[in-house]
């Protein structure tokens, strides 16, 4: 079983502080938040919580 990726929160900041100045969404599949959704943290969040 393979190590999962460490989450780089610095890259991900000017990503999306590059990407809000550009206008891009905040969510959906090509939003700012997108890469989140990869993270196993959020990923298993998400699965306790119905919105």
């Amino acid at each position: 079983m393979s190590k999962p990726s460490e989450f780089d929160f610095e890259q991900f900041k000017a990503e999306a502080i590059k990407s809000m100045y550009a206008g891009k969404p905040l969510n959906g599949e090509q939003g700012i938040f997108a890469p989140l959704k990869a993270t196993p943290k959020i990923a298993s969040i998400k699965s306790r919580v119905s919105l």
